[in-house]
């Protein structure tokens, strides 16, 4: 045989062994509960140890961890959409130090909120009720009488502080913010930091005591930063499309194991044990960015799947959150009562003994805008562990991999696998 035609040969026996391999991944890759444990715990390692915290706002780590989901989904066999878009970030640039009578306590800035004056703000402390929100919050005043330091509780008594949006303290702005790609279209006038119920007695003092209060940090707003959500299609003999939809970004201080990395990867796994398996409709995973910053992925996609003419197809779009909180209790949100029902004998199939709540009918996150465009959409989230667990990991640096429950992402993983089924077979129940 010639050099070339040997190496014509080589070339075939090359793609013939790369299309067994990616056939025997696809027939046998996660088929069983082994298999799924060790996967959820490689891509944890690499995803929340390996490149950390993964904030929209860290383009550069962001960009790692949707480049490993967008190198997951391809060599599963899944068409593979990144969808770029451009939006007006923020960024902490130095931590805050805040101090009582020369004391520091923990604080975290809330994201968005704008930087203090260069040498800081100092007052002293006021408890503020706000009685059209019904939230108390604690305000700092100069000596010229002006408040310069809003300071938002958080958590239950032991909880130490964790970042959360400025919208959070609703008074201080329009929240209706929260609902479009410019989050901060309209920013802070005044800083703004969480300040966590273990350090509230620390600051109940200073109120009472009025002990000069000082708090400074720097933040900046970015004009024009760059993210990017990542879907993955396994195509059905129909258009008509399924959504699972997870946030892949965290905040920027935690490497977000349990919010919202563990979930991106359940779905995966839902996505990757149905290649090569004959489906009736169509199922896509939406790993989306900057869900902790306003749903800007969310909106972003939603808006893609307008132009392209194809929203049309989407007959479902379920939105999964920290499903590692727990395995007692399904918290759900949703008006649709067969996607409720889907989920109720789901769980009657499996014999699971497990609560499901339909806790708000408002509340979907990163469903939000397919809802909004009336598209039946169902919000799902999870409880089981202790509550001082939860805030314990929720938006802080300890939400780790370690910190992941396996046998809940695959009590979870079961449960929803046998809910795409019914899904399947056009929401029979029997």
């Amino acid at each position: 045989m010639c050099i070339k035609n040997m190496r014509i040969a080589a070339f075939f026996i090359l793609v013939l062994v790369s299309s067994s391999l990616l056939a025997a991944k696809s027939d046998n890759y996660l088929k069983n509960p082994a298999a799924r444990k060790a996967y959820l715990e490689k891509m944890l390692k690499e995803l929340c140890t390996e490149i950390g915290p993964h904030s929209v706002f860290d383009t550069t780590a962001f960009r790692k961890v949707s480049d490993a989901v967008k190198r997951e989904m391809k060599s599963s066999g899944l068409e593979v959409l990144s969808d770029e878009y451009s939006f007006k970030g923020w960024k902490l640039l130095e931590k805050p130090l805040f101090t009582t009578g020369g004391n520091a306590i923990p604080v975290a800035v809330c994201h968005g909120s704008c930087t203090p004056p260069p040498d800081g703000v100092r007052g002293t402390a006021q408890q503020v009720y706000f009685k059209e929100y019904n939230k108390t919050l604690y305000t700092l005043t100069d000596k010229n009488g002006n408040i310069c330091l809003h300071l938002i509780p958080h958590g239950p008594p032991g909880t130490a502080a964790a970042p959360m949006p400025f919208t959070s303290a609703i008074p201080l702005v329009d929240s209706s913010v929260n609902e479009y790609p410019d989050v901060f279209e309209k920013e802070s006038k005044v800083p703004v930091v969480m300040i966590g119920s273990a350090d509230l007695p620390v600051l109940e003092k200073a109120v009472k005591e009025k002990t000069e209060v000082y708090c400074n940090f720097k933040t900046v707003y970015v004009p024009k930063m760059k993210s990017q959500s990542i879907a993955g299609t396994l195509r059905g003999k129909r258009r008509d499309e399924i959504l699972l939809i997870g946030h892949l970004d965290t905040v920027y201080d935690s490497p977000g194991a349990n919010d919202n990395t563990a979930t991106v990867i359940m779905l995966m796994m839902l996505l990757f044990s149905r290649v090569n398996v004959s489906q009736d409709m169509t199922i896509t995973v939406l790993a989306t960015s900057g869900e902790e910053y306003g749903k800007l992925g969310a909106w972003s996609y939603l808006k893609r799947r307008e132009r392209e003419g194809t929203l049309k197809d989407i007959k479902f779009a379920l939105n999964f959150d920290s499903m590692t909180w727990g395995d007692k209790q399904l918290l759900l949100n949703s008006t649709n009562e067969m996607l409720l029902e889907i989920v109720a004998e789901s769980k009657k199939r499996l014999g699971y003994d497990v609560s499901i709540d339909n806790i708000r009918k408002d509340f979907y996150l990163d469903a939000a805008p397919f809802f909004n465009a009336g598209i039946p959409a169902l919000y799902i989230n999870t409880r089981g562990l202790p509550i001082e667990e939860i805030y314990r990991l929720y938006h802080h640096p300890a939400d780790v991999p370690a910190s992941v429950r396996p046998e809940f992402v695959e009590k979870w993983y079961l449960l929803f696998d046998q809910a795409l089924n019914i899904l399947q077979s056009n929401g029979s129940l029997k």
